[in-house]
């Protein structure tokens, strides 16, 4: 009797031991990408602490032992996920219309940067070229993760903000690319195997790709409602990976990727839906993996990396981006300045790092390959040191170089309407500060461009503008759609990135006693009528806006001033206490109706 017993308690103990690793994983990363989001960190440092602290070196909560071969699979599947929104997320139409360093860097810089980085180590490691060249395609990748809140943090000029930004969002899936057909020439390491890294090959492309066409056909002749979209995507991600895997084991990888890659490029009417849905689940799942991958870390493979390792690192960091970034810039307008500072920062994250991780899990298993975590330890390696170097010197580096941003005083007017147009002309003309108008409205904007003010046709919404060089120097948000309810959400959107203070919105459901304390931003002119219908009276003559180098009104019919500008000061629905706070001559802005 004692002894089914004991083997009850154990398998208890096991039971208890995988739910609280589970469980700590999940909490643990999604806790930390949100603290990381807040704050403007990286994540990927905040989740390798958090790995490490969790693990059995720190408070033993995740103990990925516990979960014995599910770990395996739970990395697979989650990696499979990753790489499937990495082909939905890869922009061939942002890589079209981006400048020739940032094509050159996606092509020729991979090129470079793989070949070199694979000849360091295989020289002096004196591994397999296999080998030597899968770990050199997983230090390919610059990660948006981290490279997002460096730039954002740092205020960059324009071009080398865009570039970084651009470089980071693009390579992400190539990299993937290049590293998945490395980590098959590794499995295929002998002749025998050669039939067998074809077979993984012609599968993952063909199952991939057909499956990819068939979530398009499924999502473009609306066999699925509406509301089960995006969680049909993610279950056909993973039959996909499932299928692959059963017909070649390792090929499911490719053929997720494949499938993301192709389902992106037909470019269904629900993509941005799915996009957005899979960038949440996709830091659920990078958060947990994290976690579990990184509480397998010992200081002890680190201590076995030895001098040669570090030597290769120290390569990939001194060597090979500089003369990467060099070769790619031959024959643009790019000065030595920019050079150097592209030269020193391309930090590396979560999905290098993630990569490593499965493949040193896999290889695991494969007697073939020696020493399988070395491929994990380099990547860590790199990944620490970059973060660690460039993160902390880069701010630096851009103020000495001279390139970093003043202060930006820039407008962006959502609402291209008569009354948006106006507004935006002033405050270009008197404060003579950059305005960029935005509207989902292309009538207003052409009317806008014909009147020599920069607008585009965007949703303000989608603050994947901001990384555009022509909206780098925007720091302040006017908000003056007919929609009182979107204008206050794009306030809550913007103020994230600029500030509370800087986001303005018009709305008549608040008194203007309350527009300070908005937690969306400052709610502005609540006594005027709908944008629209100020437009249309302009339009017809019955109303003018007047501007005025006096405090004064100019007619008894004007409002208060909806704007004053001082120098390049401008204050939104300025109040006469505010006024006297600003020194020298103000010109406002009026908006006076026919009595």
């Amino acid at each position: 009797m004692e002894a089914p017993v004991f083997a009850a308690s154990l398998q208890l103990v096991s039971v208890n031991a995988m739910m609280t690793t589970m469980v700590s994983a999940i909490a643990a990363g999604v806790m930390l990408i949100v603290f990381a989001q807040r704050f403007n960190l990286p994540a990927i440092v905040l989740l390798l602490a958090g790995g490490v602290a969790l693990g059995p070196m720190g408070l033993g909560l995740v103990q990925p032992d516990s979960l014995g071969e599910g770990l395996r699979v739970i990395v697979l599947l989650g990696i499979g996920l990753i790489l499937f929104e990495g082909g939905l997320t890869l922009d061939i139409e942002g890589y079209k219309s981006a400048s020739v360093i940032i094509k050159r860097l996606l092509s020729v810089g991979v090129i470079v940067t793989w070949t070199i980085t694979g000849v360091a180590v295989y020289s002096i490691m004196g591994f397999s070229l296999s080998k030597s060249f899968l770990a050199a395609s997983l230090v390919i990748v610059t990660g948006p993760t981290v490279i997002a809140p460096l730039i954002k943090r740092i205020q960059l000029i324009p071009r080398l903000h865009n570039i970084l930004h651009w470089e980071g969002v693009l390579i992400d899936p190539i990299g993937v690319f290049v590293a998945i057909l490395c980590f098959e020439w590794i499995m295929a390491s002998d002749a025998v195997a050669l039939a067998n890294f074809l077979a993984r090959f012609i599968v993952g492309l063909v199952i991939g790709g057909a499956g990819g066409w068939l979530i398009y056909q499924a999502e473009r002749l609306r066999i699925v409602p509406e509301n089960l979209v995006n969680i049909f995507a993610v279950a056909a991600a993973i039959l996909i990976f499932g299928l692959s895997e059963a017909i070649v084991s390792e090929a499911g990888l490719l053929s997720v990727a494949v499938a993301g890659l192709v389902f992106g490029v037909l470019e269904p009417w629900q993509l941005k839906q799915i996009r957005q849905f899979k960038a949440e689940i996709i830091d659920l799942v990078l958060g947990t993996l994290f976690i579990l991958l990184a509480s397998r870390l010992s200081f002890d493979q680190f201590e076995a990396f030895g001098m040669r390792g570090v030597i290769c690192v120290a390569i990939v960091i001194f060597v090979v981006r500089p003369i990467s970034v060099w070769i790619c810039a031959i024959g643009t307008d790019f000065d030595w300045r920019e050079k150097v500072f592209l030269s020193w920062v391309a930090p590396r994250g979560i999905v290098a790092a993630s990569m490593a991780s499965i493949f040193a899990l896999v290889l695991e298993h494969n007697t073939r390959v020696d020493d399988p975590r070395f491929i994990e330890t380099f990547t860590y390696s790199v990944i620490i040191a970059t973060i660690v170097l460039q993160g902390f010197s880069a701010g630096a580096l851009a103020k000495v170089l001279g390139l970093r941003l003043s202060k930006p005083r820039g407008w962006l007017v959502v609402g291209a309407h008569a009354f948006g147009r106006e507004i935006a002309a002033f405050i270009e003309n008197t404060a003579k500060v950059p305005v960029m108008l935005v509207d989902t409205n292309l009538r207003a904007i052409r009317d806008a461009r014909a009147a020599g003010l920069h607008a585009v046709v965007w949703d303000a919404n989608d603050l994947s503008l901001q990384h555009l060089e022509e909206f780098q120097g925007i720091g302040n948000v006017l908000a003056v759609t007919d929609n009182e309810h979107l204008n206050q959400l794009i306030c809550q959107r913007w103020k994230e990135a600029l500030g509370r203070n800087r986001v303005y919105a018009w709305s008549r459901s608040r008194p203007a006693a309350e527009s300070e304390q908005s937690a969306e931003g400052r709610v502005i002119w609540n006594r005027l009528p709908k944008p629209s219908f100020v437009s249309e009276k302009l339009l017809s003559g019955v109303a003018e806006l007047l501007s005025e180098r006096s405090e004064e009104a100019p007619s008894e019919t004007a409002t208060r001033p909806l704007l004053s500008v001082a120098g390049d000061r401008v204050v939104v629905d300025p109040r006469d206490d505010h006024l006297s706070n600003y020194e020298g001559e103000h010109i406002s802005l009026y908006l006076t109706f026919e009595s």
